[in-house]
């Protein structure tokens, strides 16, 4: 679409997205491709709305008026998340970030959709009452341990440039 507007004349500098990711989509492979696509169309790509649901869902959409009955095999991490998942979550973060490092030449910014876990929306979507974990900061603002790791990624990675 990008490639057909900008044939028809018509300006475009960028494309943004709403980066509302789940713990298995979308597909790395399927980010890459649409990186591939948008860099190969010569436009920057900005990531406006980044968070990571640890939860399950049964919505993939972002319509803030769509939301389904409370139960608890939808908010198992109500009292904590065990680690083997919160592990899981920090490689699902890595490897996001992995993929804006490779294409920083046209990536041009990301945005965390959210200070910290206390006050993400996600808390309450698409199920009233639930507790999410998707953003850097837990509910004490302290960086969660994939911080550090995405520092020494990206330190390694400009070493390398």
């Amino acid at each position: 679409m990008v490639k057909e507007l900008k044939a028809a004349g018509c300006r475009i500098d960028a494309v943004g997205s709403q980066a509302h990711m789940h713990m298995y989509s979308p597909a790395l492979d399927a980010t890459e491709n649409c990186f591939k696509k948008l860099k190969a169309a010569g436009v920057k790509i900005l990531i406006t709305e980044w968070d990571i649901s640890i939860l399950p869902s049964p919505y993939s959409g972002a319509n803030i008026s769509t939301n389904f009955a409370y139960s608890r095999e939808m908010d198992p991490y109500r009292e904590a998340v065990p680690d083997s998942v919160q592990q899981k979550w920090n490689k699902r973060v890595l490897d996001m970030f992995g993929l804006f490092l490779k294409y920083n030449d046209v990536v041009d910014r990301v945005t965390v959709w959210g200070l910290n876990d206390a006050v993400s929306w996600l808390n309450n979507f698409p199920i009233y009452g639930r507790k999410d974990y998707p953003v850097l900061f837990n509910r004490n603002n302290q960086p969660k341990s994939v911080v550090d790791e995405m520092i020494k990624m990206a330190k390694k990675y400009k070493s390398k440039k």
